[in-house]
């Protein structure tokens, strides 16, 4: 499986990336308010099975993530909404396909989920030198997540990351991913032209 290092080396934690990346080598807590940044629903919820309005509400959550994300298209309005730090090279697996590459937000690095403020942005390298924006990804550093449950959103647990030692949970919102909206992986993401 190939999985390139963090900027800082495998078995780092994402938050530790983060703040030495950062110029102060602070990770900066969420402020309390903000505005939010400018297809397939879950078939469980943490109590049972969906009903179809949880459906629909989750449905309609993920294409207001679409809209609040379509500038993201460009790389610099990300990089001026504060995705400043690139967290990994573009990520591929054989088998499984891409992720991308990874750039956070260390303003948004901490105990919280919020479904409008996600802390990664997912972009593939292009042929021509640009990088498309594909997906977003939410991360909880692991020492920092202290219920007895995992991280949930949109009727989906988190998992665990072991090598960057964090929850996290994808949404591929700008590209069809056929293993699934929330799988880690697209077979439709490559690395192909990353430099």
């Amino acid at each position: 499986m190939k999985r390139p290092m963090t900027l800082l080396g495998v078995g780092l934690g994402i938050a530790t990336v983060i703040a030495a990346a950062c110029s102060d080598g602070v990770v900066t807590p969420r402020h309390e308010a903000r505005a939010p940044f400018a297809h397939s629903p879950s078939m469980t919820h943490a109590h049972g099975v969906l009903t179809a309005t949880d459906a629909r509400m989750e449905a309609g959550d993920l294409d207001r993530l679409r809209e609040l994300t379509a500038g993201y298209q460009d790389i610099n309005v990300a990089r001026n909404a504060g995705y400043t730090v690139q967290i990994t090279g573009c990520m591929s697996d054989p088998q499984l396909g891409g992720m991308g590459v990874h750039f956070g937000n260390p303003d948004f690095i901490d105990a919280k989920v919020e479904k409008f403020h996600p802390e990664v942005l997912l972009y593939e390298p292009q042929q021509d030198g640009t990088m498309r924006f594909v997906a977003l990804e939410y991360i909880v550093p692991v020492d920092q997540w202290t219920l007895p449950h995992p991280p949930r959103l949109f009727g989906q647990d988190f998992h665990v990351i072991p090598e960057f030692g964090v929850w996290a949970l994808h949404a591929w919102i700008a590209k069809d991913n056929p293993s699934g909206i929330f799988f880690d992986w697209n077979p439709n993401v490559n690395c192909n032209f990353a430099r």
